[in-house]
């Protein structure tokens, strides 16, 4: 509901929430929720909800706090999603989707790590040969 329309809840019932306890026939112990939209520069990036075992946990002053690092907590996300889809664009190749060279460095680096010699590498159970064109 919140992400909906993008307005934020005061001490909500977390159980009225459709799937909230993910089975049916299951109960919570929250009793009041509070939940605000996090608005970021490309629009909504998420909602933070914090919830309580109390009935009418939250104050508006809890929400004007909430309200009042909404911003920063969005664009935190919002940089964190862009370096993630960076990191994955930086170790797949754009056209096939698959795992490219530096996917395969990164990969042996954790492997075999950097303070092992190299004919360690040899003596394994496996080679790996590299080509480039260029």
């Amino acid at each position: 509901m919140v992400a909906q329309n993008r307005k934020a809840i005061v001490n909500g019932n977390p159980a009225v929430e459709p799937g909230y306890t993910g089975e049916e026939g299951r109960f919570t112990t929250l009793r009041s929720a509070l939940a605000l939209p996090l608005e970021g520069v490309n629009g909504l990036v998420g909602v933070l909800a914090l919830y309580s075992v109390e009935q009418d946990a939250f104050s508006a002053d809890h929400l004007r706090i909430l309200q009042a690092i909404s911003s920063k907590l969005a664009l935190s996300v919002e940089n964190a999603v862009k370096y993630q889809q960076a990191e994955d664009s930086a170790t797949t190749d754009y056209l096939t989707g698959l795992p490219n060279a530096r996917s395969l460095f990164i990969h042996l680096d954790k492997k075999f790590p950097a303070v092992l010699e190299p004919t360690i590498i040899w003596q394994s159970w496996c080679a790996i040969s590299m080509a480039s064109s260029r």
